[in-house]
């Protein structure tokens, strides 16, 4: 019989829709092809959703290129699926909660 894969560690990178404010957005977005006729200030869940693709189709690069970085698995709007490395096994650790 055909044995299963190793189980694999992954990582979820969840991109807050929330950030109303976000004082260097035009320098953040210059040079973007997407953004090249500007971007709609009204839509921030939009924006996210366009970092979290950046973020994946970067770290898609990089690991075909051959750099030690998560390996991109999946991403949808604001979430991101990658592998988890680490130099040594941990427990995972869930977010801080937010300040109240």
């Amino acid at each position: 019989p055909e044995s299963a894969p190793p189980p694999v560690a992954v990582a979820v990178k969840v991109f807050k829709t929330s950030i109303l404010v976000f004082k260097d957005r035009d320098r953040y977005v210059q040079g973007e092809f997407r953004f090249r006729r500007g971007y709609s200030k009204a839509s921030s869940r939009k924006m996210v959703a366009m970092w979290a693709e950046k973020e994946f189709r970067n770290l898609r690069r990089l690991h075909a290129a051959g750099l030690n970085v998560p390996r991109p698995l999946l991403q949808r709007q604001n979430v991101l699926l990658m592998t988890f490395f680490a130099q040594r096994a941990a427990a995972p650790t869930p977010a801080p909660a937010p300040a109240a």
